[in-house]
């Protein structure tokens, strides 16, 4: 996902520059750092965006802090982790997009199946997601937010992992001797990527102390 967010910061020149942090390896051209290097960097940047592992939690505190902008689109994190995050957040009066998922489409998916569901009462619901064979979390965090939005209870959440499938997330409502199916499919990693730096540049401008979700760096309503 880093790769995907430096390949996409391209066509995206609001920022001034793109530095991936990954412990796996190095890149003098491509801008990419180890963990152990991250200090030197720490004064030079304003937005620090996390796409690894509820591990790295740790740093996003302390980075909040500090008054660094905050973009989270990892899942697997706890409620603990969330909660001091947002501890953080309003003690460095800095400001924070935290979403399971930044694609725009998937935004709008929520939103609208949030509506559904109060239009189609007594209808049976079930959410069916896909993802590649290497994702550790399952059901994915973006099912359990499209869950609550449409009260979904977590029995009717299906979880397929494999293959190379980026995302699939469809939401069915049956009843009445029908089915309304919504669905989202993620072609590749550039639509997260270009999600991640509209928020990006958008938390970068805020000091609020708050924690905000993707919806609202889209203007997407409830």
């Amino acid at each position: 996902m880093g790769k995907a967010v430096l390949a996409e910061s391209r066509n995206f020149p609001v920022f001034d520059g793109v530095t991936i942090v990954d412990a796996r390896e190095t890149s003098v051209t491509e801008k990419i750092i180890r963990p152990d290097e991250f200090a030197t960097i720490a004064d030079d940047f304003d937005v620090l965006a996390d796409f690894s592992s509820a591990s790295s939690n740790d740093l996003l505190v302390q980075a909040a802090k500090a008054g660094k902008k905050i973009v989270v689109g990892t899942t697997g994190r706890t409620a603990q982790q969330d909660a001091g995050l947002a501890l953080a957040v309003k003690a460095g009066n800095s400001s924070a997009v935290v979403a399971p998922n930044f694609s725009t489409g998937v935004a709008v998916l929520i939103a609208i199946a949030k509506k559904a569901s109060s239009l189609l009462p007594g209808y049976d619901k079930e959410i069916v997601e896909e993802h590649h064979s290497q994702k550790k979390d399952a059901p994915s965090g973006t099912a359990k937010r499209l869950a609550s939005a449409a009260g979904v209870t977590s029995d009717r959440i299906h979880a397929v992992r494999s293959g190379q499938i980026f995302g699939e997330h469809e939401i069915i409502f049956a009843g009445n001797n029908e089915v309304v199916r919504l669905r989202h499919s993620a072609l590749s990693r550039q639509c997260f990527a270009r999600g991640a730096l509209e928020a990006a540049a958008w938390v970068g401008g805020k000091n609020d102390g708050k924690v905000h979700d993707f919806a609202e760096v889209l203007g997407i309503d409830g």
